[in-house]
């Protein structure tokens, strides 16, 4: 937590409130990491899928590409034959 952020409240605040403004503080700066942390996770997550689905695709487009060479060397040798 910014040490900026706790002086600034401390002169802001009465003397009583200063541990729940505090305690505040602490928990807003710990969701806010939390919710960094899902962030973070969700888009490790997106670039899994996309790097599966483009690695899908490049397989796809090879064997695609691997029937259509050897569908034309069959017409190719029917043709010479």
């Amino acid at each position: 937590m910014p040490l900026s952020s706790v002086l600034f409240i401390r002169v802001l605040t009465p003397n009583s409130r200063h541990s729940s403004v505090r305690k505040h503080l602490q928990l807003t700066e710990e969701s806010k990491d939390e919710a960094a942390d899902v962030n973070r996770k969700s888009q490790k997550r997106e670039a899994y899928q996309t790097a599966i689905m483009n690695a899908y695709k490049r397989r796809l487009t090879c064997s695609m590409v691997m029937v259509a060479l050897s569908s034309w060397r069959a017409t190719k040798w029917k043709r010479l034959g």
